[in-house]
Order: structure tokens, then C-alpha cells, then sequence
């Protein structure tokens, strides 16, 4: 059973936990808290090596246990690293995402999976050209309200020049992918939210 994947993109703090929840509540969408798999490992893939049968077990091994040691845990959704191995049609950090996503669509009996880790947006041509065929939600909040946000949070960075960069790397992404996607004529893939 394949499931099809919804991501959020745009910058933290512009109410993206509140339509991940909202969306949850549907039976057709299963939309679990993030445990940011692709931000956290995407960087230490080169510490994998080359995949191969050997060390992608360890990868998928790595990520189930991660995904598993969430402080936010995913009710109802087991995850069995072997399993994940076994269902894995290539050796990639993506194929373990959507995997993992899956399940939680799979356990819920929904057809679609949606994952809010909205740095993700930073992965969008990896994404593209593994063809996952994802539909985006870009979620946009202006720049000042995301900083005023951030400094009242409990976590996160909190000196606006870092906020301001952060918000402007992440608004340039989301518009570099629309503009991928308007050249596909894709756009149907991308749901713009104010």
C-alpha cells in the first residue's frame, strides 16, 4: 500500500503544530509530531559511507530508533527497523522517510501521510528526484510576527538577525520550489496558506 505524502514547508512559528493537529483529526490523514528525520540525518549520511546493504541496515536502524525515542511518541504506530529494511526498494535516507511516514498512514487506515518538519523544504530537490510526488502546504507568516514568536518560545533561536536570516533562507527555498513546480506544471502540488 502506497500512501500519498503531504509537507509542510515554510518557517517555524507560523502555526504549522496547530494544521498538523488539525489535520490529524481527519481519518484521511495521518500527520504524526516530526521527529525531523531528513534535518537530523541528512547531514550525517556521509558518515554512512557508500549504502549498501550493510550500512543502510545500520542507517535504518539509526532512524527507527530515533523516530522511536521521540518525545512526542507516535500512538498506535509500530515501528520494526527490519521491516522498514525489508519494504525498502533502494538504499536512501528518503526511502527510509517514506517508510516510516507510511506506517503512520498504515496504522491510522489513512490515505494520506503528512510530515511538518518544515526545514524539509531545504531537502525539496532531493525530494523531487526521488519522486515522492508530494503535494505542499507552504505555510507563510510575515517575518516580524515568526521573530516576535520565536522570542516568546521556549526553545529556539532568539537574536533577530538570526531569526531574519533564517526566515529569508527559508521563504527563498519554498519560492525556489514553486517556481520548480510552476516549471513542471506542478502546481496543483502546492497549496499556498496565509
Amino acid at each position: 500500500m502506497t500512501n500519498t505524502g503531504i509537507q509542510i514547508i515554510g518557517t517555524q512559528r507560523s502555526g504549522s503544530n496547530l494544521l498538523r493537529v488539525i489535520l490529524d483529526q481527519s481519518a484521511e490523514i495521518a500527520s504524526p509530531h516530526p521527529p525531523h528525520i531528513l534535518v537530523v540525518f541528512m547531514p550525517l549520511l556521509h558518515l554512512y559511507g557508500k549504502l549498501n546493504s550493510t550500512s543502510y541496515k545500520i542507517l535504518v536502524n539509526d532512524v527507527i530508533a530515533y523516530v522511536n525515542a521521540n518525545p512526542v511518541p507516535w500512538e498506535g504506530v509500530l515501528l520494526n527497523a527490519d521491516e522498514i529494511y525489508e519494504q525498502s526498494t533502494r538504499y536512501d535516507l528518503l526511502e527510509i522517510n517514506r517508510l516510516v511516514y507510511e506506517q503512520a498512514a498504515i496504522s491510522k487506515g489513512a490515505k494520506y501521510w503528512c510530515c511538518k518538519s518544515m526545514a524539509n523544504v531545504h531537502y525539496a530537490t532531493e525530494m523531487e528526484d526521488f519522486g515522492l510526488n508530494l503535494k505542499y502546504i507552504y505555510l507563510y507568516r510575515d517575518g516580524r510576527d515568526v521573530a516576535c514568536s520565536f522570542k516568546k518560545a521556549i526553545v529556539g533561536e532568539k537574536h533577530i538577525y538570526h531569526l531574519a536570516k533564517q526566515w529569508s533562507e527559508d521563504q527563498a527555498a519554498c519560492l525556489k520550489l514553486r517556481a520548480s513546480l510552476l516549471k513542471q506544471s506542478a502546481f496543483s502540488r502546492l497549496i499556498m496558506k496565509h
